[in-house]
């Protein structure tokens, strides 16, 4: 079996193989996928976050799930392997901390397999490997929880996307090696382009998406995306608002956010 970094996909992906001991809700990934599990988890997350409607539980869980996508990728990308992170091999574990909740998924059993070293093999393993993993065990579980809060399961994907686009510019940078540039190149472009939209189950693949860009105005000359989709922290009871990267914003509402931001910067 490839080699596996089982401390590094904790603190990076929250993926674990470590039982945590003050879970306030655990449930295998599998069962989210239904109508039942997923509105169990609904019931539990939504109040931790003060959400004001479900749909807030959605999205804020779609982020944290994108941390498994990464993982998924990570392991293409660096081990040259294909892990089993399906529905059913995959327990969420949502925890309580410093009144902040959170989640990590602990991995039952870790298992991968390598792919080729020859990049005209690994291509279309790789392809295969991930029109699996998003096709046949994120679609099912992304749809069941966009069902269940009332929301259109584009919005999950979406979310998950700003993320994935996010780690292949951080990855880029990390890459060791040419070969580690072009194989990241390949299954990133394929994923965020190249897979049919059949796959996910949208007339037009999700990952696809055209960022409009903004300066980052807490490091003036870094350019930054604006979110693909709104990640609905307005609706919580928590004063968040809109956060200022959100699509919905008008440019003066955006603007005025930045000011903030800038102002309190030289405090």
């Amino acid at each position: 079996m490839p080699q596996f970094d089982a401390a590094y996909y904790a603190g990076q992906f929250g993926v674990t193989l470590e039982d945590r001991t003050d879970t306030v809700f655990g449930a295998s990934l599998s069962s989210l996928a239904g109508a039942e599990g997923a509105e169990s988890f609904i019931r539990a997350y939504a109040p931790l976050i003060k959400a004001l409607e479900p749909d807030v539980a959605g999205t804020y869980f779609a982020s944290w799930f994108g941390a498994v996508c990464a993982a998924f990728q990570y392991s293409l990308w660096h081990d040259n392997a294909k892990p089993d992170l399906s529905l059913d091999n995959v327990e969420l574990q949502l925890y309580v901390k410093e009144q902040r909740a959170g989640m990590e998924f602990r991995v039952r059993q870790w298992e991968s397999e390598s792919l080729p070293d020859a990049a005209a093999h690994r291509s279309s393993q790789a392809v295969e490997a991930m029109e699996a993993f998003y096709g046949r065990q994120i679609r099912p579980l992304l749809e069941s929880i966009a069902g269940v809060v009332g929301l259109n399961a584009g919005q999950l994907w979406g979310v998950i996307g700003t993320r994935l686009h996010y780690v292949k510019d951080r990855w880029l940078e990390e890459a060791e090696t040419e070969e580690q540039r072009e194989r990241l190149n390949h299954d990133l472009d394929q994923l965020l382009r190249g897979l049919d939209p059949a796959v996910f189950g949208r007339p037009k693949n999700p990952f696809d998406i055209r960022f409009r860009m903004m300066e980052n105005p807490r490091k003036p000359g870094e350019q930054m995306r604006i979110k693909a989709v709104c990640c609905l922290a307005y609706k919580t009871d928590t004063g968040h608002g809109y956060c200022f990267t959100c699509p919905r914003l008008s440019e003066r509402e955006r603007q005025e956010k930045i000011d903030k931001i800038k102002a309190e910067a030289v405090r």
